[in-house]
């Protein structure tokens, strides 16, 4: 984590489910080996959603997917899929 190619995505959950991906958001890991840090559940960084009155233009953890280069749109291959399958194709990752 984070995933796609400029790491726009915090979770794998995001990845299959465009709609779903946070336009800001900020990253909650401060040690990485803290298992705390990794969100079991979705597949990716723990992290907290953010409302743009809430950015830091000093906080360097802070994602903002508005800037050129750091979109996440695309990638939509997982939208069809219910939240069932979605979570069906997580449980399976989580064996590999």
């Amino acid at each position: 984590a984070p995933y796609l190619h400029n790491g726009s995505v915090p979770t794998i959950a995001d990845v299959l489910q465009s709609t779903a991906r946070p336009v800001f958001w900020k990253h909650t890991v401060s040690d990485a080996s803290d298992p705390d840090s990794y969100d079991q559940k979705r597949l990716g960084w723990s992290h907290v959603v953010l409302e743009e009155e809430q950015l830091d233009d000093y906080d360097t953890t802070e994602y903002r997917t508005t800037r050129p280069g750091y979109s996440n749109a695309g990638h939509q291959f997982g939208d069809h899929l219910t939240e069932a399958e979605r979570m069906a194709v997580l449980e399976y990752l989580k064996t590999l």
